[in-house]
């Protein structure tokens, strides 16, 4: 199973960048956002209420669909009008470090020596290909 949901993991993610590409010129940048998100959020708050989730989690979690997806997501598909998909993939990876140092901010949650590691290695090929 958990090669499974790794696979699907990797498909989704890997080929979300080209569906963006794809989407563009269609309708404005921030209408198509609000589509693919507004659909998300439906799926995710019918999750919630089935979960019974009390109401400082529904906030927490619009405050990260807000911050982690709606905003940055805006930026993404903005940028992608100008350099090619695979590049914003890339820059998109330096989200896992601003991840552990936001978690580490808000929550006083430790960040983990691996997870500095594995986004310090991405960073670094960020670093490179932009030093090119």
């Amino acid at each position: 199973m958990n090669l499974f949901l790794y696979f699907l993991t990797v498909v989704i993610w890997g080929t979300t960048w080209i569906a963006i590409k794809l989407q563009l010129g269609v309708v404005a940048i921030p209408v198509s956002i609000f589509y693919r998100f507004a659909l998300a959020g439906l799926v995710l708050f019918a999750a919630l209420l089935l979960t019974r989730l009390d109401g400082r989690g529904h906030w927490l979690c619009l405050g990260q669909g807000l911050c982690l997806f709606c905003l940055n997501f805006l930026c993404f598909y903005t940028a992608t009008q100008w350099i090619p998909s695979g590049l914003v993939s890339v820059v998109f990876s330096a989200a896992t470090l601003w991840n552990a140092l936001n978690a580490r901010l808000w929550f006083g949650t430790r960040i983990a020596p691996r997870v500095m590691v594995a986004g310090l290695v991405g960073f670094s090929g960020l670093v490179l290909l932009f030093w090119q």
